[in-house]
Order: structure tokens, then sequence, then C-alpha cells
């Protein structure tokens, strides 16, 4: 009998943990299950959304979250580089990445500027045209017209700033939220401060007043704002400057900001923070993030990603990511967690009384107790 007794301990040993872990696995945090149901994604690619001052189309890829029978958020992306180059490709993981957690997004193209073709105002003119067919198409693509939120980086947060406070009397006002990441607000404070910097080390393209680590070409940075403007020469009047900074299209009814700068990058940090300014005196909520350091854009996203999804959660209401694809109904997992722990505690209950059993049983064997039935 010790085989079997051995064998059936090690049998009810693994039964118990087995029972013992999948009864833990079910009562697990929430956030645990949500990474686990993040939802799949479908893609749309090259939609026409509207048309170029020269008549070409202008496209997006739109990325929907699969399984979710609710109207989601929509998020409207828009790429950096410097209003000469980029192009929406750049933007498909974080345009995944958001619609994994539910979010549609509405991934953009525009026109590329260059020192014949200057990209203001046709650039910002494009991209309201992106608002507009979003609040015609969202539902077609299992979006909430009413619920939109515009994401840029760099140039395209300075388009996407410019864009939503053009349209921030649309009706119903659908613009919920405005996230810019690295974006030129001001233009006549830059172009002062790349004067000062053309006055202490001319037009070298490295200058002790440059905090980039690695050094970036400042130069021909404010260089591709000058083509955007239709200055290339750097003569752009104040009067053009003026019209182009966000920050003079501040208003009562423009959208709430959420705005990220580095301390020490391309552009000033105090950009972010005078923006901030000019919306509290409008009355706007506003909130301003300064990471430590010199990256710019999109590279300090992974840094300040969580606090876009708290932010969002508050304006527009973060879709319920940690429900499965496949439709489990809330409050079925409390139901399912309940009848685990039971399961196993009835197992667990039994496997002891076997064991109890055969270890007596084993223990008469052991001490001779093998007499036959007909002498007792």
């Amino acid at each position: 009998m010790q085989p079997v007794v051995t064998t059936f301990g090690k049998w009810a040993l693994r039964m118990g943990v087995a029972a013992a872990l999948l009864a833990g696995a079910s009562i697990l945090p929430a956030n645990h299950a949500a990474a686990a149901f993040a939802y799949s994604v479908r893609t749309h690619q090259n939609l026409v959304y509207g048309q170029s001052a020269h008549g070409s189309a202008l496209t997006a890829n739109v990325e929907s979250p699969v399984g979710d029978a609710k109207q989601a958020p929509v998020v409207i992306v828009v790429h950096g580089g410097g209003w000469n180059s980029g192009d929406k490709k750049d933007e498909v993981p974080y345009a995944e990445a958001m619609t994994s957690e539910g979010f549609v997004t509405v991934n953009v193209n525009y026109t590329l500027s260059s020192a014949e073709a200057p990209g203001y105002p046709d650039q910002i003119q494009e991209i309201q045209q992106a608002i507009t067919w979003t609040i015609a198409h969202a539902r077609q693509y299992g979006g909430d017209p009413n619920q939109i939120v515009l994401v840029g980086f760099s140039a395209g947060a300075y388009l996407s700033a410019m864009a939503a406070l053009r349209d921030s009397n649309l009706p119903g006002h659908p613009i919920k939220a405005v996230v810019t990441l690295s974006a030129p607000f001001d233009f006549p404070v830059v172009q002062a401060m790349l004067r000062q910097r053309v006055a202490m080390c001319g037009y070298s393209p490295s200058c002790p007043q440059d905090k980039q680590d690695p050094p970036q070409d400042t130069l021909a940075a404010f260089a591709t704002m000058y083509d955007f403007l239709g200055c290339p020469t750097g003569n752009c009047s104040s009067q053009l400057l003026r019209a182009a900074s966000p920050v003079t299209h501040v208003t009562t009814s423009a959208p709430p900001f959420l705005i990220f700068n580095s301390s020490d990058e391309l552009i000033p940090s105090s950009q972010a923070t005078d923006m901030a300014d000019a919306l509290k005196a409008a009355g706007v909520p506003e909130q301003v993030v300064i990471v430590p350091g010199s990256q710019h854009g999109e590279a300090y996203l992974p840094e300040v990603d969580g606090t876009i999804l708290n932010y969002l959660d508050q304006r527009v209401g973060l879709p319920p990511s940690s429900l499965p694809a496949s439709g489990t109904q809330p409050g079925s997992s409390g139901a399912m967690t309940a009848l685990i722990i039971c399961c196993a505690v009835l197992i667990a209950a039994s496997l002891s009384v076997v064991l109890l059993a055969v270890r007596r049983r084993t223990a008469r064997h052991s001490n001779g107790d093998t007499a036959p039935m007909a002498g007792r």
C-alpha cells in the first residue's frame, strides 16, 4: 500500500496547489485583468478626410476597438516633424496603443511645408477638416462625435492647438481636450530667442546657450518655422507672428489643455507656462507638466502616457478596457471568484478526508493487523 499512498499524496498535493492558484488568480486586482483584456484593434487605412488647397486628397487611418458596443471617445492624433516632414505612419504605435485602451483614433496626415510652399495657414485648415470629418463619421467607426480629443507632438501639437482654438465654437463644443507635447505657442517670443542666440553665437550650429544633450540644430529648427510661415529669410512681420501664435487665439470658449514640455529642450518651457497663463486668465481649465531633461515631443511620451490617460479619464471618461472583447459583463468576475473559491475549498476538504482514511488503513497494515475476518 505504501506506493499507493505516495502516489495519491503527490496527486492530492498537486490538486491542492492548482486549486489554490486558481482561487488566488481569481481575486487579483482589477488592473491585472485590464492588462490581459485590452481591446483588439481594427484598422481602416487611408480614408480621405478632406482636400488640400492644391486639390490633393488628405488621408487618415482610423483605428477602432473591437468588441465594444458603446460609442467610444475619439482621439485625433497629429504627427510632428517641423511642419516639413513626418507622416501618420510614425504615430501608428501610439494610435494602436490608445485604441487598445478603448478609444477610436483618427491618425491624420497633412500637407508638408517647404520654402516654396508655406504650411501656414493651410495645415491648420486641414486639421480643421479632420475635425469636421471626424464629427460627421465618428459613429461609423464606433466613436462618439461629441467626445473628441486632439493629441499632437511638436509641430503637430502646434497644429492641434491652433485648429482646436479656431474650432472652439463648434455646435455642442465636441472638442473636450487638447494634449500638446513640446508645442510652440508664441512665435514673437521664439523669434526673439532666436535673435539672441544669433547675437551670441552667430550662425554656428552649436552654441553654449544650447542645453540639449545631444545638441540639436536649433537654427535649422527655426528655419523650418520661417518656411512654415512663408518668410524663409526670417523677415516675418510682427503681425504675422502674432496671428500665427496660439496664445493670441485663446478665448473663454477654448477647450481645456494639457500641456507638456521638457525643462531644457528645443522649445523653451516658458512657452508652455505662458500658454497656461493665457488659458487661466480666460477661465479655461489648463494643466502644465514640465518633464525634467532635454527630450523633445514624442521622445518623452513613455514618461507621461499615464498622465495623459488619467487626464482623459477626467475629461471624457476612459473606456472600460478591463472588459474582454468577447463581452464579459460587469459583475460576472465576482460570481466567478466565489464559485472558484467554493470549489477549491470542497476539493481540499474531500482530499483531506480521503487521504486520512488511506493513511489509517496503511497504519493498520504496518502494525500487523492483517488477520482474516473469520478469526475476529
